[in-house]
C-alpha cells in the first residue's frame, strides 16, 4: 500500500531543512557534538544513530513495564536512573545525527522525517516513564501530565506547517533543556524514591496537594505560554507572506489552521478522556496509554510528513476514531474495557508500523537511498 503521492514524493525531494533556534545549552553542548561527530566512523548510517537513542528508551520504557504494569508501585532504584540516563543518551544522539549526515555527504529529507517521527513516538515513552517515577496510574495528574507534554511539541509541528518555522521553547528553554530536566526527575527518583512525589505539600479544597502537584503546576505554566504563543503565530500570519515553494499544495490560512489545531485536540482530548479514568483491571491503564500514544505520534508523524511534502494534513480517522470509542467505552462499559484497551492497542500499533513501514520503503525508493546504511554513490 503507498501512502504518499507522487506529488507528496516530490514535494519531499524538493524539501529544504530549516535550523531552529539555538539556546544557551545546545551552544555549550556544540564543541562536544562536534567531537563526538568527527570520531564516528564514516561508513555510519545518521538514521542508524537516530534508531540507536531510540531503542535505549524503548528498553527503558520496557523494563517500567515489567516491573510497573499499571505504573504504580516501585522499581529498583537502577531502573530509574537507567531510564534518566537513556534520556541523555538520546537527547545527544538525536543532536549528533544531522551532524553526521553532512558530514557524510547522506543528508536527504528522510533523515529529518525519521528524526522527527521517533521524536513523535518518543513523546508518550517519555511521559510513561516520567508516570512511573511519580507511581501514580491513570487519573487526573496523568491527564495533566500528558496535555502539559503532548500540546506544545503537538503545536510546535503545527506551526511548522503553517508558517514554515519550528519555534520551541525560547533562546533560553528549548528541548534539550525540557530532556536533561526530564531526566533530573528521573535520577532524583533513584536516589530518592517515587514516594518523593507523594508528600503533602498542603491541603487544597479538601485535597492533597502533593510535590508532584507542584511540578505539575510548573509544567501547566510553561505549556500555557508556549501553546499561547504558538497559537498567536499562527492565526496571526498572512499566508501571503509565505513564499510560493513554502505553501505548495498546503491548505493553510486561518480556517485550515482551525481544523488542523482541532484535529489535534480531538486527539489529545479524548486520550485524555480514555486515561482520566483509574483502571479497573491489570494492564488496562498501560494498554489505554500505549494506545493513545501510538496514536498521537501516528497522527503527529502524518503532520510532520505533509509539512515537508508540502501537501494538505488529512489525520487518519481510523486513528483518532480509536481514541474517541476508548474515551466512550470507559464510561458506557459497552465492552469490557480491558479486552477492549488491549484489542485498541492491537490495531492502532500494526496500523503505525504499517504506516512508518511504508512510507520509509517509498522515500527510499523514490530517493535511491538506504535507511539505516549509506549507499554508495554511483561514479562516472
Amino acid at each position: 500500500m503507498h501512502y504518499l503521492s507522487d506529488a507528496a514524493l516530490q514535494g519531499l525531494k524538493e524539501y529544504t531543512y530549516k535550523p531552529g533556534g539555538y539556546t544557551w545549552l545546545d551552544n555549550l553542548h556544540n564543541p562536544l557534538w562536534n567531537y563526538t561527530t568527527s570520531k564516528l566512523p564514516m561508513w555510519l548510517a545518521p538514521n542508524l544513530i537516530t534508531l540507536s537513542g531510540l531503542l535505549g528508551v524503548v528498553f527503558a520504557h520496557m523494563l517500567t513495564v515489567i516491573y510497573l504494569p499499571d505504573f504504580e508501585g516501585r522499581a529498583p532504584s537502577w531502573a530509574y536512573t537507567l531510564a534518566g540516563i537513556s534520556v541523555v543518551i538520546y537527547a545527544n544522539l538525536d543532536c549528533i545525527d544531522g551532524k553526521q549526515a553532512r558530514r557524510t555527504g547522506s543528508s536527504s529529507p528522510l533523515g529529518q522525517l525519521f528524526d522527527h517521527g521517533c521524536d513523535a513516538y518518543v513523546v508518550h515513552l517519555l511521559i510513561g516513564n516520567i508516570m512511573a517515577c511519580a507511581g501514580h496510574t491513570c487519573g487526573p495528574r496523568t491527564v495533566i501530565g500528558c496535555v502539559t507534554i503532548m500540546l506544545p511539541w503537538a503545536l510546535a509541528q503545527w506551526e511548522e506547517y503553517h508558517t514554515g518555522h519550528m519555534l520551541y521553547g525560547n533562546g533560553y528553554w528549548g528541548v534539550l533543556e525540557a530532556l536533561y530536566g526530564t531526566t533530573f526527575f528521573h535520577i532524583v527518583t533513584g536516589v530518592f524514591g517515587p514516594s518523593l512525589w507523594s508528600i503533602k505539600l498542603f491541603e487544597i479544597g479538601g485535597h492533597n496537594f502533593l510535590t508532584l502537584d507542584a511540578v505539575l503546576s510548573i509544567l501547566c505554566t510553561t505549556c500555557s505560554i508556549q501553546s499561547l504563543g504558538q497559537i498567536w503565530r499562527v492565526l496571526t500570519l498572512d499566508v501571503k507572506d509565505l513564499p510560493p515553494k513554502e505553501r505548495g499544495n498546503k491548505e493553510l490560512g486561518g480556517r485550515n489552521a482551525a481544523w488542523h489545531l482541532g484535529c489535534m485536540l480531538f486527539v489529545i482530548g479524548f486520550g485524555s478522556l480514555w486515561v482520566l479514568e483509574p483502571p479497573s483491571s491489570a494492564g488496562e491503564c498501560r494498554a489505554a496509554f500505549t494506545t493513545f500514544g501510538t496514536a498521537y505520534a501516528y497522527i503527529a508523524t502524518q503532520l510532520i510528513v505533509a509539512h515537508m511534502s508540502k501537501i494538505a494534513f488529512e489525520p487518519s480517522p481510523w486513528a483518532m476514531g480509536i481514541l474517541f470509542l476508548g474515551a466512550v467505552n470507559t464510561r458506557l462499559l459497552i465492552v469490557n474495557k480491558l479486552v477492549f484497551a488491549f484489542g485498541a492497542l492491537g490495531v492502532t500499533a500494526f496500523g503505525y508500523m504499517h504506516y512508518i513501514v511504508s512510507i520509509v520503503r517509498q522515500i527510499c525508493q523514490f530517493l535511491d537511498i538506504w535507511c539505516l546504511s549509506i549507499k554508495a554513490r554511483k561514479t562516472s
